[in-house]
């Protein structure tokens, strides 16, 4: 089947955490070796990344501060040096196998690709640099351009802005429903759901147009077979569970 790129697209969007870097897992490994107990760590990990989605910051200062209250719920005594130990951890966080292929699929179709995230700036280009990925470019939390922390929407939003992409000729990807998907629907986004860890699908559904397991796959389905088609093809995801372009 010919590959071409899909006319209405003309950039992707990527949350690296959880769609490029296995965060959750780097996440939960590093508490199963400061704690020794890996059902707690386990369930910490979980609270922890809950706790932290309401708070302003950061991800791994915003992971921290989630980890505070986590532990506080459960009684855990904090481990000295928490902070510093995560932020070293994530340093060696995994990428995921199929990251740096799925990204060049998509730019060798004629997508430009973009890393966003409230990530910090050092940790999402330090794992850019020493992973072999090549993307056209990568926000991170810091990249206002005035020093000040830049929530996952407004990152999404600088980017779209900078390549001077409208936002309804991008298509947003991201493992976490909650803090990538929905809030690039709002901006008026297509969406992909890259979902990695096999999480139940809430409750009131997802509408975005792709749900897929891994970057590679994604990259395959915007580039197979979208020769001559139009608007009138792209169906968003319906009741009996179909997804992507019909």
């Amino acid at each position: 089947m010919a590959k071409a790129k899909l006319p209405w697209v003309d950039m992707v969007s990527v949350e690296p955490c959880g769609a490029v870097v296995d965060c959750r897992g780097g996440l939960r490994d590093y508490l199963r070796g400061a704690l020794g107990d890996s059902d707690l760590a386990d369930e910490l990990a979980v609270l922890a990344v809950d706790a932290a989605r309401s708070m302003r910051a950061p991800y791994i200062s915003r992971l921290v501060g989630g980890l505070d209250v986590a532990m506080e719920l459960r009684g855990v005594s904090r481990p000295e040096g928490l902070g510093r130990g995560l932020m070293d951890a994530a340093r060696g966080w995994r990428i995921f196998p199929d990251a740096a292929s799925g990204i060049a699929i998509m730019r060798d179709t004629g997508y430009r690709v973009a890393l966003v995230s409230d990530v910090e700036d050092w940790l999402i280009r330090g794992l850019v640099e020493g992973s072999g990925l090549h993307v056209d470019a990568v926000y991170g939390a810091m990249g206002g351009g005035n020093g000040e922390y830049v929530s996952r929407p407004h990152a999404i939003f600088n980017a779209y802005k900078d390549s001077g992409v409208p936002l309804w000729r991008g298509l947003h990807a991201g493992a976490d429903v909650d803090s990538d998907v929905r809030p690039a629907m709002v901006l008026g986004l297509r969406t992909a759901w890259v979902n990695r860890y096999n999480d139940e699908e809430p409750e009131e559904g997802i509408a975005s147009e792709y749900v897929v397991e891994s970057l590679e796959e994604l990259a395959e389905q915007l580039a197979e077979g979208n020769e001559g088609r139009d608007l009138d093809g792209w169906l968003r995801r319906e009741s009996d569970g179909e997804t992507g372009v019909q």
